[in-house]
């Protein structure tokens, strides 16, 4: 729930080129953005509960940065930086009645620098591809992920092939033995596939091989 609700943070800064995202008046037309039920009850385990509790949380974390670079001289030079997501926020909104209209719309303003980040070099993501993904919190990961090598590999022309054990190390660190995580890494990737199947890739027992896909942007672009 909250990586669903980061990504709709990110493509709205970035399609609304401001910092000030509006949420609206009611909850339940929200949470259907989202690729979420209103209607499955109004207990701790409904989804109005949960994207209440997520909320909070997200909007109270903060992300951070760190850049390393070798100079000439061989030296290593880390630069570090902590960014609050969001600057401030008003919600109206009352998870036991999520389809409940309010006079005033909720908002959030991201941080002057989350928004920079984001909006900086924004990679499209298509969100009917992430409601269809929504139940798996690896194929979600993995597509943001393909998102990201694909739209660079496009941008280079340049294949590249990701061994499996650095994809564990970035993403499946929970999965213990390798081939665990490579299983069930493959079963998520099909169904990115089933759902965006512009990307071009293939699986090796040794790597992911990504390949230039100029479409995949065109394809997201329209969907954001």
């Amino acid at each position: 729930m909250p990586r669903l609700l980061l990504y709709w943070i990110n493509s709205e800064a970035v399609r609304t080129k401001s910092r000030r995202l509006e949420l609206g008046s009611n909850l339940s037309r929200f949470m259907t953005e989202l690729g979420l039920n209103p209607r499955n009850g109004r207990g701790e385990r409904s989804d109005a509960r949960r994207l209440q509790h997520q909320m909070s949380r997200l909007f109270g974390a903060s992300i951070r940065f760190k850049q390393t670079a070798e100079t000439a001289s061989g030296d290593v030079r880390q630069k570090m930086r902590m960014s609050a997501i969001i600057d401030e926020s008003e919600l109206w909104w009352n998870p036991n009645h999520p389809r409940q209209g309010y006079l005033w719309n909720s908002w959030i303003e991201l941080s002057e620098s989350f928004f920079n980040t984001i909006t900086a070099v924004p990679v499209p993501l298509n969100m009917r591809a992430l409601k269809a993904l929504k139940r798996s919190p690896l194929a979600l990961d993995l597509y943001a992920w393909l998102s990201y090598k694909s739209w660079n590999v496009t941008r280079l022309n340049k294949p590249q092939a990701i061994p499996w054990e650095l994809l564990q190390a970035q993403l499946g660190a929970d999965y213990g033995e390798l081939d665990n995580f490579r299983t069930k890494a493959k079963m998520a990737i099909r169904k990115i596939i089933d759902v965006q199947p512009e990307f071009r890739l293939s699986l090796s027992p040794a790597a992911v091989q990504l390949r230039p896909c100029r479409n995949i942007i065109e394809a997201k672009a329209a969907s954001v």
